[in-house]
């Protein structure tokens, strides 16, 4: 395997696990919406309801910013994914950079 294709493969990877990072990421922030509007908006919840409206407005950011993050997880997934598609190997057996050809005898 060249440098270049050992490159594409390793950035290939990377692609597909920061996706998936970033996607579990933003699926584990939705899920905890309210937790993470608490600790860094200073929410406040009576039995899981918002008290006011600006509280509620707090959740509708956190959940707008998760939803973001799923997105951008995804779409990074997505072209990890095609990109590795693309870049498999579509001749078996045979070198890119061999030029000798073979004479009749």
């Amino acid at each position: 395997m060249s440098e270049t294709q050992n490159s594409n493969a390793q950035s290939n990877k990377v692609l597909l696990v920061v996706g998936s990072l970033c996607t579990l990421f933003g699926l584990f922030t939705y899920g905890q919406r309210q937790g993470f509007a608490d600790f860094f908006l200073n929410a406040h919840f009576l039995f899981g309801i918002p008290l006011t409206e600006a509280d509620a407005v707090k959740v509708v950011l956190i959940t707008i910013g998760s939803v973001i993050t799923i997105l951008m997880g995804l779409t990074i997934l997505g072209v990890g994914v095609i990109r590795s598609l693309k870049s498999s190997p579509t001749q078996s057996g045979s070198s890119q950079g061999s030029t000798a050809t073979q004479t009749p005898r």
